[in-house]
């Protein structure tokens, strides 16, 4: 008679349990949708920014240099965002294979660094222009501060990367067009500071 009286109980708590499930379906599945219109929306903007640099590289004549303001693709999140901006040579081996024989720049989603190739190469992660210049690059520029120690002292230095993240809202990008060159420059404004290992700061950290 108990068994009889459990699994009744069990029954009648089975439509709870579709309808939790059915709920928690409904909830991932809305959760998938919002994800995906954010990174649909991220993709268009990064076009979009593409779209203002092969514009303003056509719009400047060798020996010339411009600056100009672009927005980061990400409006919920900057600070982890995840795009960037990378530049091959037409000779570079490393370059995704879509940029064929080309100098290409591309905006792409990841981690960047040695991912770059595989990132910008996938159309779905990755926007690219191919361009005629010969030398084409896409650099930050950071200047930091190397602590070495009371002994040695302490110097600027400046730290080149060879791409330019997008995790603020809003930077500023120098181009400058050469004879067969072509570079997109970021100058971050914020100083860094370096202390060499196993050394005594010679003053409070910046």
């Amino acid at each position: 008679m108990m068994r009889n009286n459990k699994k009744g109980n069990l029954m009648d708590h089975v439509p709870n349990i579709i309808i939790a499930v059915i709920c928690l379906v409904l909830l991932l599945g809305l959760v998938v949708l919002v994800y995906r219109v954010l990174v649909n929306d991220e993709y268009k903007s990064a076009q979009k920014m593409m779209d203002v640099i092969e514009t303003k590289i056509g719009a400047i004549g060798e020996g010339e240099t411009t600056k100009f303001p672009i927005q980061s693709p990400c409006k919920k999140d900057t600070k982890g965002c995840s795009w960037y901006i990378r530049a091959w040579n037409s000779t570079d081996l490393d370059r995704p294979d879509r940029c064929y024989f080309n100098s290409c720049m591309c905006i792409c989603n990841g981690d960047g660094g040695n991912e770059a190739r595989v990132e910008c190469q996938s159309s779905s992660t990755g926007i690219c222009r191919f361009f005629d210049e010969k030398e084409l690059k896409a650099i930050s520029q950071k200047v930091v501060t190397v602590d070495a120690g009371i002994v040695f002292g302490s110097e600027d230095k400046l730290r080149v990367t060879a791409e330019i993240l997008l995790s603020k809202p809003l930077i500023e990008l120098k181009l400058e067009k050469n004879k067969g060159s072509l570079k997109l420059i970021y100058e971050d404004p914020e100083k860094g500071y370096e202390r060499v290992p196993g050394t005594e700061m010679t003053g409070p950290k910046i």
